[in-house]
């Protein structure tokens, strides 16, 4: 037997190629979590309808109830019941406004541009750029 070796590539080369390995590596990571991701979505769709109907149901006792407030202040203020309306509407129009206002700060709080977009700093790393 002759003792031939092949030489050992350079460090360089080394690592360039650990870099793509781990490259690759984290983009069939990335594509099995979109999979994953997927799957879990599919299965969470099967839940729609139920919450759907449910959903319907509660807005329909919720405008039950209202119609009820409205006949309840309209007989309490002498059977004035565009009044007893007007009130009960205008209580949830304020309510609604609220309910906006606070979620448009929530939104724009978790809006705000920190300069980077998501998963920027994952592909900065694993091109080898600072992030």
């Amino acid at each position: 037997m002759s003792g031939t070796h092949e030489p050992e590539p350079p460090l360089p080369e080394l690592l360039a190629s650990l870099r793509r390995e781990t490259m690759g590596l984290a983009l069939s990571e990335l594509e099995l979590l979109k999979a994953e991701v997927r799957a879990r979505a599919k299965d969470a769709s099967a839940g729609l309808v139920p919450v759907a109907l449910g959903l319907l149901a509660a807005q329909t006792a919720f405008l039950a109830l209202c119609a009820t407030a409205i006949v309840a202040l309209g007989q309490f203020w002498d059977g004035r019941y565009e009044l007893a309306a007007l009130s009960v509407s205008s209580f949830f129009l304020l309510v609604s406004v609220a309910a906006f206002l606070i979620a448009r700060r929530r939104f724009a709080r978790a809006l705000r541009d920190d300069g980077q977009m998501p998963g920027q700093a994952l592909i900065e790393v694993l091109h080898g750029r600072p992030h």
